[in-house]
């Protein structure tokens, strides 16, 4: 006897068509995550080269406080965020190699002083003892004139001759030895003089330049964060502070495959993440610079990039050397932020609206509805003390 079942039984394999069911809100919010950060994923990479999307500092004019000599700061007078005034000491060193360089100059300018009120004094004796040389020689040339008179009338001899000629040479010889030597001091005295003005010179400069170690500003500016510590040794050119000053402006820095056009008195707009200004476009640097060490990528080539200086007339309000974002106006983050701005702005016209017609109702049903809490708190007591009663008429009624 065959068995047969009550119902026929569908094959695995062949399954009728089944309506497929809607896809459920985890899934369509699965696949709207994915689609996001596909769409920013893109953009990262695509984003700066087509839209006004530039990494930018906010910059004064700088001014590097160096030394011009190796010395070692013995102490430090401004912190960071400091304002100082042309002429305010920063810091104070000391130098061996200036200490003995203003020594030398000083040993040096001495001599030569010294060497100049030598030949003066010379010089002085000199002219003094001319007027004397002068007549000894007139003496002496009238005295062997005489003896020479004397020996043609035979009443002198050939060695008193000799001996007036010696005298006559010898007058003549310090006279002329005189004139030389005063020709020769008078032709040294303006080389004396001249090395005089320029050991003073340099002396004046090295103090001038050393000022007792201190270190000065030479503008008014804010002290940046750059500062050099107590103790430490700088070189020539080596930053002892730097100093920022003038107008602030902010530089951004451009791809230079740049799918858009950017051109002067361009409206854009500058953003920290929370302030954002307006600003525009002063000036385009025809070259391109290296970028900060905090924009570089760590996996790349150092990356050079077109600079283009913004001005932001409420510049106070980004403090100075912070990261912005310069954009254009049409940015999707500007979109997205004006989009929030404006149904934020409904929002709270909506709710004002809402309080405005509400308020006096609620204000209406307050009232009216403090006798009936009153009167109803009367009647719940009324009523508690009906149940107090009768429960205890029951408690006194039932046996124990």
């Amino acid at each position: 006897m065959a068995i047969h079942s009550l119902r026929n039984h569908v094959r695995p394999d062949k399954l009728t068509n089944q309506v497929r069911t809607s896809q459920s809100f985890a899934r369509r919010l699965y696949l709207g995550m994915l689609l996001l950060g596909a769409i920013w994923i893109v953009a990262q990479f695509v984003g700066p080269t087509a839209l006004l999307d530039a990494d930018g500092l906010v910059v004064e004019e700088r001014e590097v406080v160096t030394s011009s000599y190796p010395a070692q700061v013995i102490s430090v007078a401004v912190r960071p965020g400091d304002f100082v005034k042309a002429g305010q000491p920063i810091a104070t060193v000391v130098s061996q190699q200036m200490l003995t360089l203003i020594s030398d100059l000083s040993d040096r300018l001495a001599d030569a002083r010294s060497r100049g009120i030598q030949v003066s004094a010379r010089i002085d004796a000199i002219r003094q003892m001319l007027p004397s040389a002068n007549q000894r020689v007139q003496e002496s040339g009238d005295a062997a004139r005489l003896i020479d008179k004397a020996k043609a009338g035979g009443f002198s001899t050939v060695t008193r001759q000799a001996q007036g000629a010696q005298e006559q040479f010898a007058a003549i010889r310090e006279m002329n030895s005189l004139r030389a030597e005063l020709e020769a001091l008078k032709g040294q005295q303006p080389t004396i003089e001249e090395n005089v003005a320029r050991l003073n010179q340099a002396l004046e400069k090295a103090i001038d330049n050393y000022r007792d170690g201190a270190v000065v500003a030479r503008v008014n500016g804010t002290v940046g964060a750059k500062v050099a510590a107590a103790g430490a040794v700088v070189g020539p050119g080596e930053v002892v502070a730097e100093l920022h000053y003038g107008q602030r402006d902010v530089l951004a820095y451009l791809p230079t495959n740049r799918f858009y056009s950017l051109s002067k008195d361009q409206e854009v707009i500058v953003t920290d993440g929370v302030n954002r200004k307006p600003g525009r476009v002063v000036r385009i640097e025809a070259i391109t610079d290296q970028m900060p060490p905090e924009f570089q990528s760590h996996f790349g080539g150092v990356d050079r990039q077109q600079i283009i200086r913004v001005a932001v007339p409420d510049s106070q309000v980004f403090p100075l050397l912070t990261k912005v974002k310069v954009m254009n106006t049409f940015a999707p983050s500007n979109l997205l932020r004006g989009f929030g701005v404006f149904a934020l702005q409904i929002l709270s016209q909506g709710f004002e609206q809402a309080t405005a017609a509400i308020g006096p109702k609620g204000m209406r049903s307050d009232v009216l509805s403090a006798p009936d809490a009153r009167s109803g708190s009367g009647e719940a007591s009324q009523t508690q003390r009906a149940i107090e009663s009768a429960s205890g008429r029951r408690h006194e009624g039932t046996p124990r």
